[in-house]
């Protein structure tokens, strides 16, 4: 009985760990770039925002490229004029044993301040 009882808690955990791991690529979050058609603008600096969410089973974390791109935002502390554009977003995935995905998202940007 107990050996018919392992068996079925690994397949389950298993099944359950491989399911977890299929990711579809798509990013659905919002970047609004800002469109530069002329020379009426100022490099300021770049901005950088990491996130970093643990899913277990697939489950838990909640939206980390929103999250990056929200903090990325809060932390920028744009002033009159300027403005982020050039957003890059990178996702690496790091997985542990199958159950544990833990995915680490990185936001830039850069600030540009338009001239009056």
């Amino acid at each position: 009985m107990k050996k018919h009882f392992f068996i079925a808690i690994v397949a389950i955990v298993t099944v359950f760990g491989f399911s977890s791991c299929a990711t579809t690529g798509k990013l659905d979050v919002s970047l609004n770039g800002t469109v530069l058609n002329g020379a009426n603008f100022e490099y300021v600096r770049p901005v950088t925002s990491i996130v970093k969410k643990t899913y277990v089973f697939g489950l838990g974390g909640g939206n980390a490229e929103q999250q990056a791109i929200d903090d990325l935002r809060k932390n920028a502390n744009l002033k009159q004029n300027q403005a982020l554009t050039n957003y890059s977003v990178t996702t690496s995935r790091k997985m542990i044993v199958g159950i544990v995905v833990i995915k680490t998202v990185t936001v830039s940007a850069d600030i540009i301040e338009f001239n009056k």
